[in-house]
């Protein structure tokens, strides 16, 4: 078998309606390398394997094509896992079944890129948005004038899924509880090398009101960044301590004034992990940490839930 330059991964769970689409895009690109296929179908209730194997019957594009339905759910993390564990290529590209890749010169271009810059670890681009019958929403969803090169430093920041190309690496460290996978994922990549962006767009982001993180309401979403900051500060530098502790407490303070009980919990989840990880925590920043929490602790006893941008902005003056 021909060792392959770029292994496309394509993760999906009910994805029937929309993953030819995703495979039509994979299958358009051209590209003067080798290419595998790897296909997870995390135990769908739906016909999504049996119409990916079905298309790709008599395709002679891939050097290596892997599908698998799993047999039970894996769960978004241990899919990817699977994914990456099987990958033979030098470049790894992702894409989720409901997503697409609309540029045939995606893949060339990006790899390109990667070949021609070795301190560079990921490569990826912009995405336009759609809804569930396809209609393009916003044609571009990362606003012109940012930031184009990324270090550890720069993030977090939300790079599209379906646009990212990275170097193969031993990704079987990476944490199985991470709600913002993604986020987290791409962090570990800066521990590597810099992150690029290509403002073009190659493919398109479907926007879906009923699927698990659409239909979440707000206080679900601040829960979700929060976890993922707490799990992120296991794999930045130290000086970088101070900045994941303020994007918590300041997600802490959101859920102040969203859903109290949840606050409550996360307030008392941050105590608990500031002393399973004492070493996350200089003297310094744990008593200023201890000191908003004591001024926040105060303001609920007094029942005063006004100044939410005035505590936030002191947070940002302390932390």
């Amino acid at each position: 078998m021909k060792q392959p330059l770029v292994s496309i991964c394509l993760r999906t769970y009910n994805n029937q309606k929309f993953i030819l689409e995703a495979l039509n895009g994979i299958l358009m690109q051209r590209v003067n390398f080798d290419l595998e296929l790897i296909y997870s179908d995390d135990c769908s209730d739906d016909n999504s394997f049996e119409l990916v194997k079905e298309a790709l019957k008599n395709s002679s594009q891939f050097v290596n094509v892997h599908l698998v339905k799993q047999s039970k759910n894996l769960g978004m993390i241990d899919n990817l896992l699977y994914l990456l564990r099987n990958c033979e290529g030098s470049y790894i590209a992702m894409c989720d079944g409901d997503d697409y890749w609309n540029d045939p010169n995606k893949l060339q271009c990006q790899v390109d890129f990667l070949e021609a810059n070795p301190d560079y670890e990921v490569c990826f681009t912009n995405v336009c948005t759609i809804d569930e019958n396809g209609k393009v929403i916003k044609e571009k969803l990362i606003k012109d004038g940012g930031r184009t090169d990324y270090q550890m430093q720069h993030l977090p920041t939300w790079v599209p899924v379906s646009t990212k190309v990275f170097r193969n690496r031993d990704f079987n460290s990476l944490s199985r509880t991470v709600p913002g996978d993604d986020m987290y994922m791409v962090l570990y990549q800066s521990k590597f090398g810099k992150i690029k962006f290509l403002n073009t767009v190659t493919a398109a982001y479907r926007y879906q009101s009923g699927s698990t993180y659409s239909s979440r309401d707000i206080s679900y979403r601040k829960d979700y960044i929060l976890k993922t900051h707490m799990e992120c500060m296991e794999l930045v530098s130290k000086n970088l301590y101070p900045k994941y502790q303020n994007l918590i407490l300041k997600k802490i303070v959101e859920l102040r004034y969203l859903d109290k009980e949840l606050y409550l919990e996360r307030l008392s989840d941050l105590k608990i992990f500031m002393n399973k990880y004492p070493e996350r925590f200089s003297k310094w920043e744990s008593i200023k940490i201890t000191f908003m929490v004591l001024i926040l602790r105060v303001l609920d006893l007094l029942g005063l839930y006004g100044g939410k941008s005035l505590i936030l902005r002191i947070i940002n003056k302390t932390i």
